[in-house]
């Protein structure tokens, strides 16, 4: 029978290590629960706790004993020194616990040295794991830090084990009281002294608190639920009525969630908002063409979502749910303010606004229609595709305007005969105009493409049984584009396991884009795309794109798995072909110039944003989502993301994100003419970056001036930038060669006092300057970047780039690239920081189950 523990610990066996191990075992193991507490978790005591007591070699794999020790422990608490990099046992314990648990699993004990330095880089990944300090005194450890690993492991709130525990001690100091009259003056002098030491471990359990709840909006902002990030930042902060002390890193968490000093035409993509469907999702929908600010969702209960964007607040919900067919909705599509739904016997038409029915066109009983929506022409019609035909319907009205026939159609046949004499009706597009439709037919013998002429009520057939159709294009000059095969291919395709569902991966296929003139029905030309990872595959026509040379031709866009071609849409010759890290969305996004397209925009299944030149004939692939996404629609200038839900996870739920496009601080203001004036002259530098030579009485030295540097400092580490020589302290900025940091040295003897991270990359910096806007702030300008550092704990609270020059409280910078346009922001305090975050939430509050969740109770 296999041993189950609490928690399992990996130390590197050295005296020191080994001694802060044992003390963990040992405290945990006797650690006393309050009754109530005990009661309350449904738990005692603290289990077992494994300490291996040997270290192997190097060379040893983990023997077995250890692996099951691993796998059967809930927690791994990670004892980190400036030793730990030393011990690959210690690397093998921790890779061997995250192959079976989350790394939310894993908690950190400090025994020495700086944190950045001492866990291991694969515990910091994405995000901090809890980390206790143990650097000082053990009597302060076993206070204020071993309550915090014993709350973890029990799993309840640390503010509850603390408490709980307070509450028992007091218990025993008054029973003591009420026995010894003699002592009663001595026990009320230590009844104040506690009290006093109450009130500093209460307010230093707070600032716990605090940095764990920034800590937590952080994480919350990586994962796109931006109000939840605010809130949680705000909650970390010191409000009114609330006796919380200010950390920095509350500030610089609530910074980064208003967006604070980003720039007008910056080219960020921020999360503004974040939906968790409570089903899964089966359809999105958002106006792409239009100004409309709502976006709708169905799952799979058959219920719609409608949501206005402005105030992300949901407008309707709708149940269009039938209790002999669960699955009634096939599609959704929306077009302004008007939501369009496809059911198996209806079409439904909603106003988003009020979430009430407009019409409701409805099929005979022996129809269903198990097509899609296809679009909205210029007539103001609504084309439905069905398996027995193309309905097309009035928008407004929802009147049945005109029916087009398959060559079978289902009411003619009876049901058993369907499936080898019956003709389905699938890919659906209109010309622009309304007076042509092509369409797919499936029969038993393969796609046969039709081309119906309204005006005349003539149908011709284009292609006779290919194999397959994927997509429609047409150009409005006579040529239909079909996406298949005409043929059977062999595919190859990779098997894989996701929870109890067997998936199938397709490695490697190919598509044809067929090129066929309308009046004459034949092959124009013809293109092979070879593709190696699964993805949609679409088309798309466009009238005029720009080639390098900056001349114009109409082209189509083919996305194919992993695979993006360009094509000549007169000779099908390939003008541009890219090749993605993963699978292709079937959504692309143009920037066009005066003369044509010149830029484009498309998502991937595996989470990347691809920015694409043609012009330069570039691409750039930028991790911007997270990954199995299903579907990006775009809305202005927001996109909208859909997640599916890891099926390994039973608690994860399908997730609908919209990020705002060219997000910057509504504070941004752009210097006009009269302000322009307050500078001496504008100087462009040899990097064509303009920079203020003069404010006022401050100047930017033109020049490199001569730099003492203290003598009893040692730079082994890396290579001095600049240096601040104060009366008790030495400021130095340093290249470490993958970052840049600020250290910390007492100014008598050379003593490092601390490390502060600045630049995630290495800084040759030709301009740092230090500012003191008051007694609890520096700000560095570092060339163009500008990072303010709270001093009371040295913590960056924000970073802003593209920076010019700092006067009193005004950052000036210019944003929009090369050729941007100068502005400012002030220097936000802490109250106009909170301010902006209430602005954004529009009084939106957390309800008492997030409180009780991230413990705001």
């Amino acid at each position: 029978m296999e041993t189950k523990y609490d928690a399992f610990i990996s130390y590197r066996h050295v005296p020191e290590d080994i001694k802060i191990a044992k003390e963990i075992q040992h405290q945990l193991e006797h650690m006393h629960i309050p009754g109530n507490l005990a009661k309350q978790i449904g738990k005692k005591k603290i289990g077992r706790i494994f300490r291996d007591k040997e270290e192997l070699p190097i060379t040893s794999d983990i023997a077995q004993d250890i692996q099951e020790a691993l796998r059967n422990s809930e927690f791994l608490i990670v004892i980190c020194s400036v030793h730990t990099s030393e011990s690959q046992w210690v690397q093998r314990e921790i890779a061997s616990f995250l192959e079976t648990h989350d790394k939310n699993r894993v908690l950190t004990v400090l025994v020495n040295g700086e944190p950045y330095d001492v866990i291991p880089p694969v515990l910091t990944e994405g995000m901090e794991p809890l980390s206790c300090d143990y650097r000082g005194s053990i009597r302060r450890a076993r206070r204020e830090e071993l309550p915090r690993l014993a709350a973890a492991v029990l799993k309840c709130k640390y503010d509850d084990l603390v408490q709980r525990q307070r509450q028992y001690q007091m218990k025993k100091y008054i029973a003591a009281a009420g026995s010894v009259f003699l002592v009663m003056c001595t026990i009320l002098a230590y009844y104040a002294w506690s009290n006093a030491r109450i009130r500093e471990s209460y307010l230093q359990t707070l600032k716990n608190q605090s940095r764990t709840l920034a800590l937590q909006s952080m994480q919350k902002l990586n994962e796109g639920d931006r109000m939840l990030a605010i809130q949680l930042a705000l909650a970390a902060l010191p409000d009114e009525g609330r006796d919380r002390p200010l950390v920095a890193e509350a500030e610089a968490a609530l910074a980064s969630a208003v967006n604070a000093y980003i720039p007008e035409d910056s080219t960020n993509m921020e999360a503004a908002y974040r939906f968790e469907a409570l089903g899964a999702v089966q359809f999105l929908a958002v106006d792409e063409d239009g100004d409309s600010h709502y976006f709708a969702y169905t799952d799979d209960e058959d219920k719609v979502y409608i949501w206005d964007t402005d105030g992300f607040v949901q407008t309707a919900e709708l149940d269009l749910s039938d209790s002999e067919d669960r699955w009634r909705i096939r599609d959704l599509m929306m077009t302004g303010s008007m939501i369009y739904v496809l059911c198996t016997d209806s079409v439904y038409c909603v106003d988003c606004e009020t979430g009430n029915i407009t019409w409701r066109y409805e099929t005979d009983d022996y129809q269903q229609m198990t097509g899609e929506i296809v679009c909205s022409n210029h007539k103001g019609e609504l084309i439905v595709s069905s398996y027995d035909g193309i309905y097309i319907l009035n928008e407004r009205t929802g009147e049945l305007l005109e029916k087009i026939e398959n060559h079978a159609p289902v009411e003619h046949l009876p049901f058993e005969l369907y499936e080898t004499a019956g003709a389905e009706v699938e890919q659906v597009i209109s010309s622009l105009s309304g007076d042509l439709f092509f369409y797919s037919e499936y029969t038993e013998d393969g796609y046969n493409v039709q081309v119906y002429d309204r005006t005349s009520g003539r149908k011709r057939q284009l292609l006779e049984s290919i194999y397959s159709v994927r997509d429609f294009a047409y150009d409005e000059n006579g040529c239909l584009l079909v996406l298949g095969n005409r043929a059977e291919q062999e595919n190859s395709y990779d098997m894989y396991l996701t929870g109890y569902t067997t998936n199938y991966h397709m490695v490697s296929s190919q598509s044809e884009v067929l090129a066929i003139d309308i009046d004459s029905g034949l092959v124009k030309w013809e293109h092979t795309i070879p593709y190696w990872v699964s993805g949609e595959e679409w088309l798309l026509c466009t009238d005029q794109m720009l080639d390098a040379s900056e001349n114009t031709y109409s082209s189509v866009i083919v996305g194919c798995g992993n695979m993006l071609d360009i094509l000549d849409m007169e000779d099908g010759v390939r003008r541009h072909h890219f090749e993605m890290p993963g699978g292709v969305l079937g959504n692309v996004y143009g920037s066009y110039t005066s003369d044509g397209l010149s830029k484009l925009q498309l998502g991937l299944k595996s989470g990347e944003w691809v920015l694409i030149d043609l012009l330069e004939g570039t691409m750039n692939a930028q991790v911007m989502f997270e990954h199995n996404i299903q579907e990006i629609l775009c809305q202005n200038n927001r996109r909208f993301v859909w997640k599916m839900a890891d099926e390994k996870d039973a608690s994860e739920l399908d997730v609908l994100i919209c990020y705002d496009y060219n997000q910057y601080d509504k504070d941004w203001h752009e210097l006009g003419q009269e302000e322009l004036s307050m500078f001496d002259s504008l100087v462009p530098t040899e990097d064509g970056i303009l920079v203020c030579n003069a404010l006022e009485d401050q100047e930017i030295p033109t020049e490199e001036e001569d730099v003492i540097w203290p003598e009893h400092i040692s730079y082994e580490h890396y290579i001095p930038v600049s240096v601040k020589i104060m009366e008790d302290m030495i400021l130095v900025v340093g290249d470490t060669g993958v970052g840049t940091n600020l250290y910390r040295y007492q100014a008598q003897d050379g003593t490092l006092l601390g490390v502060t991270k600045l630049l995630s990359e290495a800084s040759e910096a030709d301009r740092v300057e230090f500012f003191f806007p008051d007694e609890d702030h520096l700000v560095l300008q570092i060339d163009q970047n500008v990072v303010m550092i709270r001093t009371e704990e040295w913590i960056v609270t924000a970073t802003a780039n593209g920076m010019y020059s700092i006067y009193e409280d005004v950052i000036y910078m210019k944003s929009g690239g090369y050729y941007g346009k100068l502005g400012y922001f002030p220097r936000y305090s802490l109250e106009e920081l909170c301010q902006k975050a209430k602005e954004i939430l529009k009084n939106e509050t957390l309800d008492q189950e997030t409180k009780s969740l991230y413990g705001m109770e």
